[in-house]
């Protein structure tokens, strides 16, 4: 799991069971990946050890089925087990390389009438600059 989480090019991870991985690409590519664990009770211990070494707050146990971390690279993991018939863990990874509004618009993420909506919406307090080229 971890060599999937250091690759840069994936941007979302979904793993239903230790053996069903789901990439996507950040090209928005859909790919099967590898096992991530020998089992789905090794996965349990994967996520549960890495809750530990983030010192979650929250367990990991049939009282408390979902988790949500974020980890040292800054992706965010959410995790749920024991309540249903396989553990599911979704990673999704922050794109830093996006930073201008013009790139949300191309993703189709956005689009110029949201953004300007934005720009209306915001408080005056805020300094903030909306700019749509």
């Amino acid at each position: 799991m971890l060599g999937y989480i250091d690759d840069e090019i994936n941007s979302d991870i979904a793993i239903n069971g230790y053996d069903k991985v789901r990439l996507t690409k950040r090209n928005r590519a859909k790919v099967r990946g590898e096992p991530v664990a020998d089992s789905d009770e090794h996965l349990i211990e994967i996520v549960q050890t890495a809750a530990r070494r983030r010192r979650s707050k929250h367990r990991w146990d049939p009282a408390w089925p979902a988790l949500d971390l974020r980890l040292p690279s800054g992706a965010r993991l959410h995790a749920i087990a024991l309540v249903s018939g396989r553990p599911s863990v979704s990673i999704r990874r922050h794109d830093f390389g996006i930073f201008q509004l013009k790139q949300l618009i191309e993703l189709g993420t956005s689009d110029r009438f949201a953004l300007v909506r934005a720009q209306c919406i915001l408080p005056s307090s805020l300094d903030t600059t909306v700019s749509i080229n």
